[in-house]
């Protein structure tokens, strides 16, 4: 008897077997179907589905004998994966020097074996899908013919059967992933409120202390310092409702029809304003129609908010020139933000809405910028179902332009 020879690729061989993930599983009808197809076309008594193992030929499927694996050493396989033949035929293993003393032909009867090597689609031998008879005998056309076609569709079903195990690690690790993200989330969302109170606390108590501050002070104090209480107030206000709308945005404790309005545009805009904190080298023109807004005002409020401070913050003008406008039309509501500022160099224009890209590193007050201002932007545009866009010249100004799907009545209030 004569050893198979280990090919010279083994271990890359071993490890292609091993991706496969078929050693020592149990039975799958995918290639039982296949082996006793392939015995009742041959007319074989026995018909296998073999992979090389380490150090044994191991049986995925075995039809005609009880065992599902053999010694490597003495299968006719290990032999027929290194065969230049598309299939190694053994017409009587006792006349064949390599067979004859073999302990499966002296002892289990085997006289007849052909083999096709099954192949991976990188060219390593996984192992054979191969027939045996007790009888020697020849290799007809027509059992070459489906030997041939049914190792190709086993290489089909291996393949297939790769795929769906990577399909399903995948997806194992996507549910893990999800999970983690489902829980750092909700670590988020209490982490927002916890920030959201300790933020407004101090801004509360700014309102409280203005309040009695104003009440107490109406004998004392000029008409100048009562308004610039006021504003104090109404700026705290407005700032804990901005807080409000921003928590609820992005933990989704808001029901959509509080988020799609009806809003009041003169409302949003005074909100804006105060907001802005403009100071008196800063000509800021809004809207001041008397329009009913369906949309997300919170949403809304940070887009708007993000262009105006950004058109304040990089100009180098005296007087700063901002214009906020809106065109209602039956579909859409369409905002633009205009300035007087330094503009946008062209090479900017098409990454400007990118994470950290920035016009400067500094703004006109010596400030640094992270660059996720105008990115946040266009996040939030998009959440809305919108677009925006910029045009711009160099050094004198800019023009941003966005676009909000308009929602019917009907459906904001649904």
């Amino acid at each position: 008897m004569i050893a198979p020879q280990i090919p010279d690729n083994e271990a890359g061989r071993q490890a292609a077997v091993e991706r496969y993930s078929v050693l020592d599983t149990l039975p799958e009808p995918n290639f039982d179907n296949i082996t006793a197809l392939m015995s009742e076309i041959a007319g074989t008594p026995i018909s296998l589905i073999s992979m090389l193992d380490h150090d044994r030929n191991y049986l995925k499927s075995h039809h005609g004998i009880p065992f599902d694996e053999s010694p490597r050493r003495i299968s006719f396989c290990g032999h027929a994966i290194n065969s230049d033949d598309s299939v190694m035929v053994v017409n009587d293993a006792l006349n064949d020097h390599r067979f004859a003393d073999n302990p499966l032909v002296t002892e289990q009867g085997v006289r007849f074996y052909a083999g096709a090597p099954l192949v991976t689609p990188d060219g390593y031998r996984l192992g054979t899908l191969c027939i045996f008879d007790m009888e020697p005998r020849d290799l007809d056309h027509c059992a070459r013919t489906a030997l041939l076609s049914l190792a190709r569709q086993v290489e089909i079903v291996l393949e297939h059967r790769r795929a769906n195990l990577e399909l399903v690690k995948i997806n194992k690790k996507l549910i893990s992933a999800q999970q983690i993200l489902e829980a750092r989330n909700g670590e988020l969302k209490h982490f927002a409120r916890d920030i959201s109170h300790d933020i407004k606390s101090p801004i509360a108590k700014i309102a409280l202390f203005s309040n009695i501050l104003a009440e107490d002070g109406q004998a004392k104090l000029d008409d100048n310092d009562l308004a610039c209480i006021d504003r104090v107030q109404n700026t705290a206000e407005s700032l804990c409702k901005y807080i409000d709308g921003v928590l609820s945005t992005h933990t989704n404790n808001v029901e959509a029809s509080e988020a799609l309005g009806p809003h009041s545009l003169r409302d949003i805009m005074d909100e804006l304003l105060a907001l802005a904190s403009v100071k008196p080298n800063v000509d800021i023109s809004l809207p001041d129609d008397e329009e009913v807004l369906y949309l997300n005002k919170s949403s809304l409020l940070q887009i708007l908010l993000n262009l105006v401070t950004n058109a304040i913050k990089y100009n180098d003008k005296e007087t700063i020139e901002v214009v906020v406008e809106i065109e209602l039309t039956e579909t859409a509501y369409k905002f633009c933000v205009k300035d007087n500022g330094v503009g946008i160099p062209n090479d900017k224009l098409g990454t400007i809405f990118e994470p950290f890209e920035t016009l400067s590193d500094t703004d006109h007050d010596g400030n640094t910028s992270t660059g996720m201002g105008l990115s946040k932007v266009r996040q939030l545009v998009a959440n809305l179902e919108g677009e925006i866009h910029v045009e711009s010249t160099e050094k004198k100004g800019s023009c941003f332009f966005f676009w909000l799907p308009r929602v019917k009545q009907d459906k904001a209030a649904a």
